[in-house]
């Protein structure tokens, strides 16, 4: 391809609106967490949570970050994209984070086997 062949190309994707940009959502996702950690060993050194269940705020806050990601990537992309590739994570980290601190960590499984069949009959039924 030549030089002039891939400025045309590149004319014509601007042209069409697709403008090939980094997302700002990697950066997000990985600060994020930082805060998260650094929060939460916080906490834990304090003595409002402890080494033994700070795990489980880990997952609640993971899945917001989760959720926060979509959030900033749905903002970038101008609303286009699949965003169910955090969505769905994010929410199930949550659910099952949430399990474990409310005391229901017996049902967890079920969250992931629920998640699951939606997934699969999301699949099935989109073709």
């Amino acid at each position: 391809m030549t030089q002039t062949e891939v400025n045309e190309r590149h004319e014509d994707d601007e042209r069409q609106g697709r403008h090939h940009r980094r997302s700002d959502a990697p950066g997000v996702f990985v600060g994020l967490v930082l805060v998260l950690l650094g929060t939460l060993f916080y906490l834990t050194t304090q003595g409002f949570l402890s080494w033994t269940n700070w795990w489980q705020y880990f997952l609640v806050g993971l899945g917001i970050i989760f959720l926060i990601e979509a959030s900033v990537r749905y903002r970038s992309d101008n609303g286009s994209g699949s965003l169910l590739g955090r969505i769905i994570p994010g929410t199930i980290l949550i659910t099952v984070g949430l399990m474990f601190i409310l005391g229901l960590s017996t049902w967890w499984p079920a969250v992931l086997i629920i998640a699951g069949v939606i997934i699969l009959l999301n699949g099935l039924l989109r073709r």
